[in-house]
């Protein structure tokens, strides 16, 4: 008989331990082997350009990189992909509500259930390339090549540099 893998309460294969266990290196070869909770980011990216390619009246695709680039711009975008027409000004003032740093300080929009500490944040940095402070060569490296054998679409390998 097949063993079932069993789920462990950080939603990571029990056999590897609990988040509280794993050291990045490990962490690195489980997303590589999408073996976290949400699987291969490869493939959810993938999943998400083909339901809006597919359903585009349903599904709206944003790029993070996209809306750090043109905030105002996606909200008006998102508003209207919502039937909620917005002006200008109302953008505007979303923009300014909905600051990285606004959220960051936000106990209701930056938390995690599994977070054993108070002072734990679910939010990060918010900015754009912070892969490079994580990642080692040959990580990123692997993970181009993952990207250019994958079929997203969204993202370029060219697109990076380390």
């Amino acid at each position: 008989k097949k063993k079932k893998k069993k789920k462990g309460s950080s939603g990571i294969n029990a056999e590897y331990g609990g988040a509280e266990d794993l050291v990045w290196e490990k962490c690195v070869e489980l997303y590589f082997g999408g073996l976290f909770m949400y699987g291969s980011w490869f493939n959810h990216v993938v999943q998400g350009e083909n339901r809006a390619k597919e359903q585009p009246e349903t599904t709206l695709f944003l790029r993070y990189e996209d809306m750090k680039a043109d905030e105002k711009g996606n909200v008006i975008k998102l508003a209207e992909f919502l039937g909620y027409p917005i002006t200008e000004e109302r953008a505007k003032s979303i923009v300014e509500t909905t600051t990285f740093n606004k959220l960051k300080s936000d106990k209701s929009t930056n938390t995690f259930i599994w977070a054993k500490t108070d002072d734990f944040s679910f939010i990060r940095k918010g900015i754009i390339g912070d892969y490079k402070n994580y990642f080692s060569q040959s990580q990123f490296k692997r993970a181009l090549e993952m990207l250019k054998k994958s079929r997203v679409t969204c993202y370029n390998a060219d697109d990076f540099e380390f």
